[in-house]
């Protein structure tokens, strides 16, 4: 429940009722605040080595204009594409027996293990196969992301 509290917290994921019991939680208990400072700590080093990465330039070609006849016939083809769009919706919003799709949340999980060569995890929410994590820059962090039912 800590991590997830302190993650949610760091991706700034809570309300401000929320916030607050985060903020008292730390506040009474020492482990706790460990724990937060701790991956705040993390994060900062990880935004510290995606910030370093430096991003290409590319040298792209300013586009020219085209003639009028080819706008015309690229508007006629938008136009009929539209059209059969808003046909298909029309008769596929009809339809009683539609189900909703399941909600999926995204949880990471983070492992500090500096002396590991390979970290995975398995449990229910995995079938019990393993999931590698990935280690985040030789930093002896181990981070995985994973869509979960709620």
């Amino acid at each position: 429940m800590k991590e997830l509290l302190i993650s949610q917290f760091i991706d700034d994921e809570l309300d401000l009722k929320e916030k607050k019991l985060f903020v008292k939680n730390v506040h009474k208990d020492k482990e706790f605040y460990e724990e937060a400072v701790s991956s705040l700590d993390f994060e900062m080093v990880i935004k510290n080595k995606v910030s370093e990465v430096e991003t290409p330039r590319l040298n792209i070609p300013k586009a020219t204009k085209t003639p009028s006849y080819k706008n015309i016939t690229r508007f006629t083809q938008l136009l009929a594409a539209s059209i059969i769009i808003i046909f298909a919706f029309s008769i596929f919003s009809n339809q009683p027996n539609t189900q909703r799709a399941e909600k999926f949340v995204n949880y990471r999980f983070v492992i500090y293990k500096p002396e590991a060569e390979k970290v995975e995890i398995s449990g229910e929410f995995t079938n019990w196969e393993p999931l590698k994590l990935k280690e985040v820059n030789r930093t002896g962090y181990w981070e995985a992301e994973i869509k979960l039912k709620p």
